[in-house]
């Protein structure tokens, strides 16, 4: 065994040994090839995605067995890293204590970390993990069929001395499927440009997914250094519907038994086997037609329909035969808000078919409904009201006044209260006596609202107009007194344009204002509370709460009005009506 004793004396900041049966990039390796595997990563989105890490030195030596059938009779290990950032202890001892190291290439130059490790059949992988710098990418969002044919990386350090910046992309295996040179490295060694990555085994153009890459660059040893790593997203959009405004998502999952027929099929004859599958699924609004539709169904609607949000939970069975059965367990039912007839209307999902439609005040524009989908709560834009839904009864219960023009809407972390933002304000409602009992002072309209509990934090998107121009701008506040913890995606565009004016005649829903979002502010539980993705005038933008940055910016063909996430899946659908677009936006899952 080669120097484990030398890492001994390194200690790397950014390094660290985890014991985990898979990762937020990978899933586990197998056993069944032999021995045990060995993963040296860069870590970037606070830890949320891990790109893999090639070159680095890694040993490690046998300590003692674990209880269990031993296998393996390897006791020591030397070796680098491959291109997907493993190393195969082939024929590894396990399960046992093994005492392992790493030393690292770069960006951490000569450091490295030890660490005791016990390795299992069940848990056949050592992680290493670093955080190099992020590199920032240029797009860093494009859409299948207009993808750029250029992107730049900024990093710093960048050099064409010893050869081109590498830019490695890497699947969510992860593998590593597209490798290309730099075509030009600016004079201050802050970007470089590359030919958008391809397929490399076949030309072929990235397909839809979510692609880990680091940057290499060669200094004058010879020796590659990492320059930084992040990730690109490749989406899909789909333009065949009609202004979808509104969107909603829920996992749903897809329960599958079935055998092996006997003669003429009516029975079985061998073993059988189940499966499970768990898929987002989307429901749009469109505005103009004054549908809804989900699961291949289409309901008809008030008019104007813009905010929708799914609740309840039903098993319905798909088929039932003496070889197959298949069940789908999804959510039961959809509150839809249709802005010009004053109106939402609540669809049943099981039968296909509309419940009901109920009255409430002018122009409502956003609904968010309580913990246990009892209550849903509607805010009313043109009679500067919140009412208050009993999905029991499906009736409108209670109505609250609130200042004008009210168009973003957030449950409190507790369930107790509910966040409303309107024309410089937002205000907090306590549910029990359905009054406001807390307001701020907000610079401009709030067009998007959001709680993140995790960070203890408002989200909220505003627009304000001086003199002859619109400033649209997101924002982070804390809960208790509103002070700013950070501004982002800050854009300023003429008062004329269609997104800044007060109300607009045309576009999906005429009399709308331009800026109108059905839900154009997220943050997700399932995201750890730590990253928001926000609507834009130009399109998105993913933020990083927890250090206060903005992680990614997304251009969209036209103005997003609707925004629905499924984490575990690693989907962001978004809505931008005017150009006839249903985006489906891939990001790293997180479960």
């Amino acid at each position: 065994m080669k120097n484990l004793s030398r890492l001994i004396l390194a200690t790397c900041a950014c390094a660290v040994a985890f014991l985990l049966a898979g990762c937020p990039w990978d899933q586990p390796q197998s056993s069944s090839l032999g021995g045990f595997f060995v993963f040296t990563e860069d870590q970037i989105l606070s830890g949320l995605l891990k790109v893999p890490h090639p070159g680095a030195f890694v040993n490690g030596s046998w300590r003692q067995d674990l209880p269990g059938t031993v296998h393996g009779q390897t006791l020591n290990f030397d070796g680098t890293t491959d291109n997907n950032g493993v190393y195969h202890v082939l024929d590894g001892r396990i399960p046992a204590v093994w005492d392992v190291g790493v030393l690292w290439n770069v960006p951490c130059g000569n450091t490295g970390a030890v660490a005791t490790v016990n390795v299992t059949p069940e848990n056949p992988n050592i992680e290493w993990v670093c955080g190099p710098a992020p590199a920032s990418a240029s797009p860093q969002f494009s859409i299948v069929g207009s993808l750029p044919s250029s992107i730049t990386v900024g990093s710093s350090g960048l050099s064409s001395a010893f050869g081109l910046p590498q830019l490695n992309v890497y699947d969510s295996t992860p593998k590593l499927v597209s490798q290309v040179f730099a075509t030009s490295v600016s004079p201050d060694g802050t970007a470089a440009t590359f030919a958008f990555p391809k397929i490399t085994s076949s030309g072929a153009s990235l397909p839809q997914g979510v692609y880990g890459f680091n940057v290499w660059n060669k200094n004058s040893s010879g020796t590659y250094v990492d320059q930084g790593a992040n990730f690109l997203s490749v989406a899909t959009n789909d333009t065949s519907k009609q202004t979808p405004y509104g969107v909603d998502g829920a996992d749903v999952k897809t329960w599958t038994w079935w055998c092996t027929p006997g003669t003429g099929g009516t029975r079985c004859a061998g073993s059988s086997s189940t499966s499970t599958v768990t898929a987002p699924e989307p429901i749009l609004t469109l505005s103009s037609a004054n549908q809804a539709i989900y699961n291949g169904h289409t309901f008809v609607t008030g008019t104007q329909p813009v905010a929708v949000k799914l609740y309840g939970s039903a098993t319905v069975s798909v088929s039932n035969t003496p070889t197959f059965r298949q069940t789908r367990t999804g959510p039961s039912s959809a509150i839809v808000a249709n802005f010009a007839s004053g109106s939402v209307t609540i669809l049943n999902l099981v039968g296909n078919s509309v419940t009901t439609t109920i009255g409430v005040g002018a122009q409502p524009s956003a609904v968010t409904i309580n913990a246990d989908a009892t209550k849903a709560y509607v805010a009313n834009y043109g009679s500067s009201s919140i009412s208050e839904i009993d999905l029991t009864s499906n009736t409108q219960s209670r109505v609250t006044s609130v200042g004008v023009q009210p168009a973003g809407l957030a449950l409190d972390p507790g369930g107790t209260a509910l966040w409303v933002g309107g024309s410089n304000y937002i205000s907090k409602i306590d549910l029990a006596s359905f009054s406001v009992i807390q307001t701020f002072s907000v610079s401009g309209q709030v067009t998007s609202l959001a709680v993140s509990a995790g960070q203890n934090s408002l989200v909220y998107t505003t627009v304000a107009t001086a003199g002859g121009s619109t400033t649209f701008r997101a924002q982070q506040a804390t809960v208790a007194n509103a002070s700013i913890e950070g501004t982002y995606a800050q854009y300023t565009m003429s008062s004329s344009s269609s997104y800044a004016q007060a109300i607009t005649s045309g576009g999906p829903a005429p009399g709308a204002p331009g800026w109108l979002g059905s839900s154009g502010a997220l943050v997700s539980a399932n995201y750890g509370n730590g990253l928001a993705v926000v609507g834009t005038p130009t399109g998105f933008a993913l933020l990083d709460l927890v250090h206060r940055t903005q992680v990614m910016q997304g251009n969209t063909p036209s103005a997003v009005h609707g925004i629905a996430t499924s984490p575990a899946q690693g989907i962001v659908y978004i809505t931008a009506p005017d150009s006839n677009s249903f985006i489906t936006v891939p990001l790293p899952p997180q479960n």
